[in-house]
């Protein structure tokens, strides 16, 4: 699949890095740790994860676009208190995304990792080798498989 084609809703996906040259995404337990809590920041809102798999130079994620937001994600822009009213039903204060939203999300998250990384390790330039790959999973065959290699990638 193109990075150039949306991310939609309810689909899967593989979405996977490398890092670029012979760089180490990951030189401590706490870069994995500290990936991670972008992913939940940033990602988790909007994508469903079913497997993962953190390697020292890249990673591997399966993923399900989420249809809507989580109730506690994002409210309405209206500034006084809704959520006590009576007037407006909960399902009307939550509002959709828009696949630019996922994607804007998945760049923010390696971004601010990115410049993590580099700000503890006084590096510059491109961390990763490209934007990120994703590929869309449309067969039961293939998304069985990649669970498979995912959970054993490392073992």
């Amino acid at each position: 699949m193109s990075t150039k084609e949306q991310i939609l809703p309810g689909r899967y996906y593989h979405l996977y890095n490398h890092s670029n040259g012979y760089l180490n995404l990951f030189r401590t337990e706490d870069n994995y740790h500290y990936f991670l809590e972008k992913y939940k920041k940033y990602v988790h809102p909007y994508a469903d994860t079913f497997a993962y798999c953190l390697m020292p130079n890249h990673f591997h994620f399966l993923v399900r676009i989420k249809e809507e937001f989580d109730d506690n994600i994002k409210v309405s822009s209206r500034s006084f208190n809704l959520m006590s009213s009576d007037l407006f039903k909960r399902s009307e204060l939550i509002e959709p995304f828009t696949p630019i939203q996922v994607t804007n999300a998945i760049k923010n998250w390696l971004i601010s990792y990115t410049q993590a990384y580099h700000k503890i390790y006084k590096t510059r330039g491109n961390l990763f080798y490209q934007k990120i790959r994703r590929k869309v999973i449309t067969d039961e065959n293939y998304l069985l498989t990649l669970v498979a290699y995912i959970h054993f990638i490392f073992t």
